[in-house]
């Protein structure tokens, strides 16, 4: 997410048809600019641009767009893509989720590269790779007592070592490793933490959220130093021509932010209300305000709230504050109502957040 939007898009919904700027709500930008690689031959997957955005945005204004094209070959192609330059050490578990539309949607299989340093005979890459249901990767006794401590700890196993995939490399399997994203009960759990009902865990059509818990003992102390995107196409590829890519979210969060309740807007009320009148409807000015209890010890602090209206049970977003306060400008009210209700949706630094059903709400009457 940037600064700067032409408009506003919520989960890939536009939300706000205005321009606007603000810099409270500037994530981080990738380190890379238009760096990718198309590795092998001139067949098959060629990526020839990755730029930014603004015609399409998960959250926020805009997005990383990577195009390209897919021929048909008999060989199985990839291309990979530069994105963030890092230094997080590993210290525990670590819940990393991506999310990303591809057009045509069946074109290509994309994954996500962690390159992490490593002294020893540890793998260097980590390859997050979508789901493979044939996969005869075995289990052990460590992994399953592992797994049910995860779930015990956050509601979640680690996620599946694969064996085979698409992303297999040519470098030696003691290099990489390849991890299946979490399915069924457990990926959906992680969509209702970020405010996803289990009605709504499809998204938006042809957009797609992916959650991996990378737990292994063996990461531990190492350092994750680069992020990239890795597409590849098998042999025989049905689907060619042009694609488009758009990456929406990606976090690499402290599993442990699952497990903490989230807060709630408190004591919400207007102050400063004015009305002006037109032909067929009033225009409501006020200032909303609320209180917003942080714990001590809490992990996951709040970054910015979301204001909506609520009419005909259709939620209108109106924009996003980054302190206790909104100032609504001349809202436009129907001179037949007799009130109007607003949520303030607390959305905390990891973009955990409550669904609005049970967010604070205030309703001003007249």
């Amino acid at each position: 997410m940037s600064g700067l939007w032409k408009d506003c898009q919520h989960r890939g919904k536009v939300v706000l048809s205005e321009p606007w700027t603000n810099l409270s709500a500037q994530q981080y930008q990738p380190t890379f600019n238009n760096t990718f690689i198309n590795p092998g031959t001139k067949g098959g997957l060629i990526i020839t641009a990755v730029e930014y955005t603004m015609d399409e945005a998960y959250n926020g204004g805009g997005c990383q767009l990577i195009t390209g094209h897919v021929n048909s070959t008999q060989e199985m192609s990839k291309g990979e893509v530069r994105l963030f330059k890092a230094d997080l050490h590993i210290t525990g578990p670590i819940l990393v989720s991506f999310t990303f539309k591809l057009c045509p949607k069946d074109c290509m299989d994309v994954a996500l590269q962690l390159q992490i340093n490593t002294n020893t005979t540890k793998p260097t890459h980590l390859r997050l790779c979508p789901a493979v249901p044939d996969d005869q990767a075995s289990s052990n006794t460590e992994d399953s007592d592992l797994s049910d401590q995860l779930i015990r700890r956050y509601g979640i196993p680690k996620s599946r070592t694969l064996t085979s995939s698409v992303f297999a490399s040519p470098i030696g399997q003691e290099h990489y490793e390849m991890f299946e994203p979490l399915a069924s009960t457990f990926h959906d759990s992680v969509q209702q933490a970020h405010g996803l009902k289990q009605e709504d865990k499809g998204m938006i059509p042809g957009v797609h959220g992916v959650h991996y818990l990378l737990a292994e003992k063996h990461l531990m102390g190492c350092t994750v130093q680069e992020i990239r995107v890795i597409c590849a196409v098998s042999p025989g590829a049905k689907s060619t021509g042009a694609f488009k890519l758009h990456l929406g979210e990606m976090k690499i969060l402290d599993p442990q932010v699952l497990k903490q309740p989230l807060a709630l807007a408190r004591n919400i009320r207007c102050l400063d209300k004015v009305w002006k009148s037109a032909d067929k409807e009033y225009l409501l000015t006020l200032t909303l305000m609320w209180h917003c209890p942080i714990s001590d010890g809490q992990v996951d602090e709040p970054a910015h709230y979301n204001i909506f209206r609520v009419t005909d049970d259709v939620d209108e977003f109106l924009g996003q504050a980054f302190v206790e306060a909104y100032r609504v400008c001349q809202m436009p009210v129907s001179k037949t109502c007799s009130s109007v209700e607003f949520v303030v949706q607390i959305v905390t630094r990891s973009g955990l957040k409550k669904p609005l059903g049970e967010c604070g709400r205030f309703k001003l009457k007249w």
